[in-house]
């Protein structure tokens, strides 16, 4: 797989930065390397939430909170920090069921 550097470079390539314009680091000094920097992890998450990725898909048992959801639901668990997007959510007795995503938490009507 490619390194955060790598696909820097060859973005910068598409529009014809190359030779001595290319980076070797992000936290290089150098006005590309700023550039790459500030935007490649949003543009890469972003891209990671527009399709179902194979390789970027986890399936989880999340713990549940001991703060019971304000509204709608009974019980809220809280995300993981490398989380991106919830795809489904499900139960062993039920299968799948209605959820909301919000505020790092995911909260729906059954326990884990």
């Amino acid at each position: 797989m490619a390194s955060e550097v790598e696909i820097c470079n060859a973005a910068l390539s598409k529009i014809g930065i190359s030779g001595n314009n290319r980076i070797t680091s992000l936290s290089q000094n150098t006005k590309n390397a700023k550039a790459c920097d500030e935007r490649y992890a949003t543009l890469r998450d972003l891209l990671l939430e527009q399709h179902t990725w194979n390789f970027a898909t986890k399936r989880l048992q999340l713990a549940a909170s001991s703060t019971a959801p304000s509204y709608e639901f009974e019980y809220s668990f809280p995300l993981p920090p490398d989380w991106i997007r919830t795809i489904e959510v499900h139960d062993n007795e039920n299968g799948a069921l209605k959820y909301r995503g919000s505020s790092g938490t995911v909260t729906t009507i059954a326990n884990a």
